[in-house]
């Protein structure tokens, strides 16, 4: 059985950017690719919508 430590220490090391998000959007985690890969601070992402990481649609010109 893998304890919360183990999976603490799966989600830093990963490879990949995890972020886990509340029920409301908020950025509740994110591991140190997350950050390296959208360029804040942790303390700037923790506690953010996830809306600010999703770029602005801009209408197609016509």
């Amino acid at each position: 059985m893998l304890t919360e430590r183990d999976y603490r220490a799966v989600f830093e090391a990963s490879p990949d950017a995890m972020l886990i998000v509340d029920a409301e959007g908020t950025i509740r985690d994110l591991n140190p690719r997350a950050v390296a890969m959208f360029g804040w601070s942790r303390e700037e992402m923790d506690g953010s919508p996830v809306e600010r990481l999703v770029p602005c649609r801009q209408p197609r010109p016509a």
